[in-house]
């Protein structure tokens, strides 16, 4: 942070925050990359969620003595652990680590030097992450994200490519937006992000790749595939609702092509009522439109449908393919 922000040795405590809940398999590897960040000022929080592997998790944590702050609770979640973790927390900036995931050596101090350049204190720092299997091998090599910065949050609705690990976020974004809401077991992270977006907080891409993130057969989130699709529903009609319109749909002059847009990509992921959220919004801005407008909208809207038809029925066709194999 440059004018009335920090100096040139702005140097804070940033604390890691790694949730567990039964995690024995990767959870030393998730504690030595945050131990091993070639930065000088780290506190590793490492939060047990109530596991039941005999003592497997706790083992673990207790092996690394005083370098690691060890937190215990009964279970309730993801949202409910890192929340704790944030409770006790005493850095300025906090950084999330699944503990199925790695962070690079340099995901900090490179990250801070970013936040130093920001022009204030107001800044949430984002990177991109590799994509590693269960035996850590890369599976997909991270490339820099293409996205229009002046409408970052209407395409997070429907692109959502933030990792929650990539983050570098001031302590005081919470204090201001509040922490993970435990209601939700799948977007609790993208519930937040919004929430601080809302409070006038600013994402800020550093184009790093900042760690791994590991994808496998174990993870929470994909055992929990229909919850997320519920959730994910709920939460983008709320935030639709309740974001700033300047935020989003504002920086469209054509706001019912934009609703359009939105409902298109929300019926390829099978958010049907998503989409139907976001035809009745475009249906209302058109009316507001002038008659060339409308009448250019209309056929918008017929092609939008018709093309999500399209790409449906062509999935539906490749699927049938692979099937008959």
């Amino acid at each position: 942070m440059t004018e009335g922000g920090a100096s040139q040795d702005f140097l804070p405590l940033v604390s890691v925050v790694i949730p567990v809940y039964n995690g024995a398999n990767f959870l030393r590897q998730a504690i030595d990359s945050a131990l091993a960040q070639s930065y000088p000022h780290v506190e590793v929080i490492v939060v047990d969620d109530g596991s039941t592997d005999g003592g497997a998790t706790q083992g673990i944590i207790r092996s690394y003595g005083d370098r690691v702050v060890g937190v215990e609770k009964p279970n309730g979640g993801v949202a409910t652990a890192l929340n704790e973790g944030i409770k006790v927390m005493r850095g300025v900036l906090f950084s999330w680590l699944s503990h199925d995931d790695l962070y690079y050596p340099d995901k900090l101090p490179r990250q801070v030097e970013f936040l130093r350049t920001q022009p204030d204190s107001r800044v949430i720092v984002f990177s991109h992450e590799d994509r590693i299997d269960a035996d850590g091998r890369i599976v997909r090599k991270a490339v820099p994200f293409a996205f229009d910065p002046k409408r970052l949050y209407y395409q997070l609705l429907f692109r959502r490519f933030i990792g929650g690990c990539s983050l570098l976020i001031p302590k005081s974004a919470f204090d201001e937006a509040g922490l993970f809401d435990p209601r939700y077991r799948c977007v609790q992270d993208y519930d937040l992000w919004f929430r601080m977006a809302a409070k006038g907080y600013t994402f800020a891409y550093c184009p790093i790749t900042s760690g791994m993130s590991r994808i496998h057969a174990a993870q929470d989130s994909r055992s929990r595939a229909g919850a997320s699709r519920e959730e994910q529903a709920e939460l983008f009609i709320k935030v639709q609702e309740d974001l700033p319109p300047g935020l989003w749909i504002g920086t469209f002059e054509d706001q019912a092509r934009a609703y359009y847009h939105l409902a298109y990509q929300y019926g390829l992921q099978g958010l049907e009522a998503v989409r139907r959220f976001d035809l009745r919004r475009g249906d209302q801005a058109l009316k507001e439109a002038s008659l060339g407008r409308r009448i250019k909208n209309r056929l918008c809207r017929v092609a939008e449908e018709a093309r999500l038809v399209f790409r449906l029925l062509l999935r539906v066709r490749r699927r049938l393919a692979r099937e008959g194999q």
